[in-house]
């Protein structure tokens, strides 16, 4: 069968994947992000090279182009929280006129005594409490993936701006003998 040191070797290999495994998921995020700042370097360096040939230097065409995408983005995301919030806002005075007239039209205080307004405010507000945490979330959320777009955009326009530099940093990790091959396929 295994000897006690095929063995012991097995089970440390199965864990050295366990933990390279569990590393990539806590990682995914960073992942995630490198991916995407790789993929909209490669959507937008065509128009830095583009406007390059027009003698306007590189510094200027990234830094325009991400200004360009960046507001874009700012609209995007203004337009949906303004939509979101007011929508909340009109639902939290409509529920409360409603409320109201709900208790009146219905003779709800002769049925149920004087303190149903109270009980039924307090049952709304044990429901609507999970919403107002949630918009809490979200703002901290929002505050986070803003972090993370600054880093986006900064990544991106240093690669776009000195991606020689960036290219030879990569394969400086490399050994010398397969610089010059990794550089080749990098260009392609």
């Amino acid at each position: 069968m295994f000897s006690a040191k095929e063995l012991f070797w097995t089970v440390i290999k199965l864990m050295a994947v366990i933990g390279v495994g569990w590393l990539i998921f806590q990682l995914r995020d960073i992942f995630i992000t490198l991916f995407l700042v790789f993929i909209v370097t490669a959507t937008l360096r065509p128009f830095v090279e583009y406007l390059e040939k027009f003698k306007i230097p590189r510094v200027v065409s990234a830094l325009a182009l991400l200004a360009i995408v960046s507001f874009g983005l700012i609209f995007l995301v203004n337009s949906i929280v303004g939509d979101v919030t007011s929508q909340y806002q009109e639902f939290s005075e409509t529920l409360s006129s409603n409320f109201r007239s709900i208790i009146d039209d219905n003779d709800l205080r002769e049925v149920f005594g004087e303190d149903v307004e109270v009980e039924l405010r307090d049952r709304l507000n044990s429901f609507i409490e999970p919403l107002t945490n949630g918009v809490l979330q979200f703002g901290l959320s929002f505050f986070s993936a803003f972090l993370t777009l600054v880093t986006v955009i900064t990544l991106i326009f240093y690669l776009l701006y000195d991606q020689d530099k960036v290219k030879n940093f990569g394969v400086s990790f490399l050994a010398k003998h397969r610089q010059s091959k990794a550089l080749e396929i990098i260009n392609k």
